[in-house]
Parts: structure tokens; sequence; C-alpha cells
């Protein structure tokens, strides 16, 4: 970003917000091109204040709210320490976040659950909300465990894909971190492409598993498996 000139924030359209002060901009995380501008404006810049935000301890890392929080938490300070001073609202924006490139499809369903569901790909509802056996598929999978009187509650349901484009080894480690946190008791694998990552995860004392439908097969000391069609189809 080129910086012509500080320049006049200034408020357009019917909002009465009106920030009457000139700022240049920084780069983010650039420290040499940001400590240039500071020297190239040393003479016209008020003030580079960090020390209210981090007196106040900074942005915490036990909300979503933080930029909420952390203005309160200012504020607080500033009036315990009978320090003059007011929130003034930016209506340009300043500053952006950073989101992930991509969303992963997070498993669904009790997370110490008896019952482990594994399907290989999300379907379209699934990456929408961001959550395995969503919608259509899910629904008919409540249907069936109505039928036979199963508690829903013990059941966990996930993808071997987390992601487009997920790389095999990395769903397959993702498979052995879930299979160790759930401890389940009967893993049901959901067509032939789940099955081969089951096989390929090579979880720990664990017996390759058959393309027997419908079979019961002991996956290690403590954990059976049963293959099934896929249910997206």
């Amino acid at each position: 970003m080129t910086i012509r000139s500080p320049r006049l924030i200034r408020c357009t359209g019917a909002s009465p917000a009106n920030i009457p002060f000139p700022y240049v901009f920084g780069r983010f995380n650039d420290l040499d091109y940001t400590q240039a501008q500071i020297e190239r404006h040393g003479n016209e810049l008020a003030a580079i204040m960090v020390g209210p935000m981090m007196g106040a301890g900074g942005y915490g890392q036990e909300t979503v709210g933080e930029d909420m929080e952390v203005v309160v938490r200012m504020r607080r300070r500033a009036r315990e320490e009978g320090r003059p001073g007011k929130v003034v609202f930016v209506p340009d924006p300043v500053a952006w976040t950073e989101v992930p490139e991509r969303v992963a499809v997070l498993g669904s369903g009790h997370p110490l659950a008896d019952i482990f569901l594994r399907k290989h790909t999300p379907q379209t509802a699934e990456l929408h909300e961001g959550v395995a056996f969503f919608g259509r598929t899910g629904q008919a999978i409540l249907k069936s465990l109505q039928r036979l009187h199963v508690d829903p509650t013990a059941i966990y349901g996930t993808n071997c894909v987390k992601y487009d484009g997920q790389p095999d080894e990395e769903q397959r480690e993702t498979l052995r971190r879930e299979l160790h946190v759930v401890q389940p008791k009967l893993v049901v694998v959901m067509g032939q492409d789940a099955l081969s990552c089951l096989n390929g995860a090579e979880f720990p004392l664990a017996r390759q598993i058959e393309e027997r439908t419908g079979e019961l097969q002991r996956l290690t000391p403590t954990i059976e498996a049963l293959v099934c069609p896929v249910v997206d189809t």
C-alpha cells in the first residue's frame, strides 16, 4: 500500500461517526515498513500506543468476543487509574482477521461413543454446515437407529476426508487420533473407500478388515468392525 499523505477520515451518509484525526498506514507484521513510516511522519504522529491494551492483559484466548472484551478491560483499567480517555468508533476497516484457507468437516456425536460411524467423503450439506452426517444421510441413520432401539448419543460419526484435497496420509493420521480419543467398541465402515482408509491407518494392534458386508470382524482386541454399503448413494 502506497502512503501518499496522512488522510482525514470523514464520515459519509447518515452515520454521525466522525474521526477528525489524520493517520498513516503500516503493514501488518512488516516492522521495517512501519518503522520507515514512523521516521517519515514522525513529526506529525501524536502517539503509537500499545501500552493500554497490553496493560489491560491483551487479547484473551478464552473468548470469541475478544475485541469487545479488550475494549471493556481497557476502559475499566483507565477508570481505576483515574486516567481520562474515551472509546472512539472508526467506521473504516483498519485491520482484518485472518481465517483458515479451508474449514474441516467436524465429526458429530458423542466423543466417547461406543459406535464409531465412518464414511469416506462429505456431501454438500455437510460441507456447508461443517458437520459430518448433516442432512439426508444423518436423518436416514437416525431413523435406522430408532428402529433398532439404539441410543443416538452412543454414536460418533465422521468422514475420512475432512476437507477437499486432504492428503491420504493426513486422513489416516486423523483416523488414528479419532480412534484413540473415542475408543469405540464397534467401528462401522461405510463403503470400499472408507475401508481402504481404515486399513491404511495401521492403528496399533489392528488387523486388516476384509470387505465382508454385514459380518462382524475383529479390528483390535477391544474393537470390532462392521463393513456396510455407502449410505450417501
